[in-house]
Order: C-alpha cells, then sequence, then structure tokens
C-alpha cells in the first residue's frame, strides 16, 4: 500500500476515534447535566411553613440586600420533630424546682391543659400542652427600695447557673444565647429600659434557641433577675420534642431567592421602635427598605412535623407619621421542587 494511502487511513481513523470520544463525551456529561437538575428522588417532598402574614400596600425594595448579598449555604438538613409539651410528672417538677410544693389547680382552656399554682408571693401557669410556663413574683413596682443587681456583664454566667438549677437546659446539640439584655426601671405600675443601674430594679434577659449555629424564631425565653439574682419573672417555651435529622435539602441560590422575593405583597414580623405599642397596622406604613438576609428556624403558631430552614429578611419601615418599624418576612429556603404547595 503506498505511504500516501497509509497516512490518509491513519489519519482518517485517528479523527474518526476523536471524534467517537468525544460525542461519547458530550453524551455523559448531558446525561450528567439533566441528572443534576433533576430533584433527587430520594428526597421526600415536604409542606411549606404556614406563617402569619401582613399584606402591604407599598413595594418591598430589596436593593440594598441585592447589592450586598452575603454568601449562601447550598444545602441544610431539615429535621423530623415532635410538638413540644410536658408531662404531669415534668409539671410537677418545675413547679418544685420553682417553690411549689401543693397540688395544682387543673384547667382546660381552648382543649390546652393548664396546671397553675400561687401563693401571697408568686404564682405559675404551666400549659402543659405546648410545653411553656410562665412563673411571677408579685412585684410592688410603687416601693422600689434599694437594691443589689449584679453587673449586666456577668448577667451571662448566672442565667446559665439559674437555668441548670431549675433543670431547665436542653440537650447538648441545642444551645440558648442570650438575644437582648437590659436594665428596668419602675414607671409607676409598669416599667421600662433605663441604661442606669443605680435606678434599675432587676436585668431583663432574652434568649433564644440556636440548633447548629442556626437560631430559632418566635421561640424567645424571657428571665428577669432581681434582688440577690432572684427570679422575678420566666416565661419558658420548650424546643420540639425528638428532634430527628431526616436529609440535607438543597437551598435556593441568590436568583431564586430575589425572584421569590419580587413576588411577594405581604411581610411577617412587624414592630414599632422604641414604642411599647405591639400592633399589626402594616397599612399605614410608607416605605419598606429590607438590607438582611439570615438563615433561620422557625417555631410556627400551627403545628408542624418538620423543622425546616427559613430564610429571614430583616430591615426598616417608615410609617406615616414619620416613625420608623422593624420588618421582616420568610421565605422558605428549600428550593421549591422539594415543597408542597
Amino acid at each position: 500500500m503506498p505511504v500516501k494511502m497509509r497516512k490518509f487511513l491513519k489519519n482518517y481513523w485517528l479523527i474518526i476515534s476523536l471524534a467517537f470520544t468525544a460525542s461519547l463525551l458530550a453524551g455523559i456529561f448531558f446525561i450528567q447535566g439533566k441528572q443534576e437538575t433533576k430533584p433527587d428522588e430520594k428526597l421526600l417532598s415536604i409542606p411549606s411553613p404556614k406563617l402569619p402574614e401582613y399584606q402591604v400596600r407599598v413595594p418591598l425594595n430589596y436593593n440594598d440586600l441585592s447589592e450586598n448579598f452575603p454568601e449562601i449555604s447550598r444545602s441544610e438538613l431539615v429535621y423530623k420533630v415532635e410538638k413540644p409539651s410536658f408531662s404531669d410528672q415534668e409539671a410537677i417538677k418545675i413547679a418544685k424546682n420553682l417553690g411549689f410544693e401543693g397540688q395544682p389547680e387543673f384547667k382546660n382552656f381552648e382543649n390546652k391543659i393548664y396546671y397553675d399554682w400561687a401563693d401571697s408571693q408568686k404564682n405559675l401557669s404551666i400549659n402543659l400542652t405546648e410545653g411553656q410556663f410562665n412563673f411571677n413574683k408579685n412585684l410592688n413596682l410603687n416601693n422600689n427600695p434599694s437594691v443589689s443587681l449584679p453587673e449586666i456583664s456577668q448577667i451571662n454566667s448566672i442565667i446559665e447557673s439559674v437555668l441548670q438549677e431549675k433543670e431547665l437546659l436542653v440537650n447538648k446539640e441545642i444551645n440558648l444565647l442570650i438575644k437582648d439584655k437590659s436594665y428596668l426601671k419602675s414607671f409607676g405600675l409598669e416599667y421600662g429600659v433605663t441604661n442606669n443601674p443605680e435606678e434599675a430594679f432587676a436585668i431583663e434577659v432574652k434568649l433564644q434557641y440556636e440548633l447548629k449555629n442556626i437560631r430559632f424564631l418566635e421561640n424567645d425565653i424571657t428571665i428577669l433577675i432581681g434582688d440577690k439574682n432572684e427570679i422575678l419573672k420566666l416565661e419558658y417555651r420548650s424546643i420540639f420534642k425528638n428532634l430527628q435529622v431526616l436529609e440535607a435539602y438543597p437551598l435556593k441560590n441568590k436568583q431564586e431567592i430575589i425572584e421569590g422575593l419580587n413576588s411577594l405583597n405581604s411581610i411577617n414580623y412587624f414592630k414599632i421602635i422604641n414604642d411599647y405599642e405591639l400592633t399589626a397596622e402594616p397599612q399605614r406604613i410608607s416605605k419598606i427598605d429590607f438590607n438582611k438576609i439570615e438563615l433561620v428556624y422557625v417555631k410556627t403558631e400551627t403545628p408542624q412535623s418538620y423543622l425546616q430552614p427559613i430564610f429571614f429578611i430583616s430591615g426598616q419601615a417608615v410609617l406615616n407619621d414619620g416613625r420608623t418599624a422593624e420588618v421582616g418576612l420568610y421565605l422558605p429556603a428549600i428550593k421549591d421542587e422539594y415543597l408542597l404547595k
């Protein structure tokens, strides 16, 4: 066979081989690309969270958020949970740790079981059905003698000791973080925040649960510490029972988040700043600007079987009368294809 013919055939088969290899690689890449965009069939579809909404009539501005958008996790854990509750024995133990020895008064209100205790100095109401309780000392705010309060910088260790003593610390996976702490002074029959420790009768501490560096919203705990570290008030909200890891679910990316936000005309949180008015009147808002996004877990009012990550988008609003308000909204963080509508 002539040399030129052999070279031609050699080059011809080399070209055919390279073309076949390229086609094969392209096919594999195409198939893998299709598989990556297809929802993971192993992941269970879960219900979208049911959260209270307040309709608004003004545009929701995300310009600051879009320009300073943070790094977002690509996936996060979802948990199967059971609603919090107290057994009879747990309720009796809580009461004993708070200084009550007698039998409670039994109440059934709106299909919720309550145990109540009261004496001349204090009272306690335990909601067994929802795993909550409120403890209060009887305060005489008109008579405010000098008290011995700790330095506010020392309050973290004091709160931890109080919760440990009352056996209210949860398992090691879940932390309790101090969200806010402030001195309180009396104003007649009411009390409010003061920056002067000399006129304070108590320190108010608000705590939040945290699970693997993600904090819980809608489930705060409030404690008032008074003279000689005495507990004056304790509003306690239990965390879920039997948190069991389900799976890690893929989360929305920036484009999907912005598209989801642009379709909203409601908010989920509204509080007037520096005002005792805890109101839900978003129709009085003239302007809303959002500038922060955070991945959180939310304990909803409606019973939930799953604990799923949610984006909390927060910012400020201006009311028609010039006052400002804190505002926020919740956006399910899991990609829509895994959420039941």
